[in-house]
């Protein structure tokens, strides 16, 4: 009877050891897929406020379609042809996001990027956008574009980062 309760003992043991180690790498796996998405949320919001900006005003300064019309590119096509943003970005996806730029009804003056995970809840979890007024929003839900171009006054404000307008 002695050795059956040492040996239940140490089944227990051993077992509440394996539950400890799961659990651990269950947390450290979550902790992983959390770093994850936030590097992958810093390179969209990094994308959207310093990269973009500065290539659609560019893009408009230098006429880049040669059409003598001082306007905004209407699509990242655009402006991968011109030169002005890496050409990884060619299907629109970069590090977990999706991303989508359009002209606004007045293409000279406004223009709107939407960044959406991949995969929501894996490659990110938060939804991001821009518009000419450089300033970078975010929301939980995906974000809609606007044929005015501006962006809805309910998503939370996360930078201006310069003015490229």
């Amino acid at each position: 009877m002695r050795g059956e309760s040492k040996t239940w003992v140490r089944g227990l043991a051993l077992s509440l050891g394996l539950v400890g180690v799961l659990a651990g790498l269950a947390f450290y796996g979550r902790t992983r897929m959390q770093a994850r998405q936030l590097e992958n949320e810093v390179a969209a919001v990094r994308f959207l406020g310093e990269t973009l900006p500065q290539a659609q005003a560019l893009f408009r300064e230098r006429d880049s379609e040669g059409d003598g019309v001082l306007d905004y590119a209407r699509n990242l096509d655009e402006l991968i042809a011109a030169g002005l943003i890496p050409v990884d970005l060619d299907d629109g996806r970069h590090k977990g996001y999706s991303f989508e730029l359009r002209q606004g009804e007045y293409p000279e003056f406004t223009w709107i990027a939407v960044a959406n995970p991949t995969s929501p809840g894996v490659s990110g979890e938060r939804h991001f956008a821009v518009n000419h007024e450089a300033v970078v929003r975010m929301s939980p839900k995906p974000i809609p574009f606007t044929a005015s171009a501006t962006l809805p006054s309910n998503l939370v404000q996360l930078c201006r980062c310069g003015d490229h307008r």
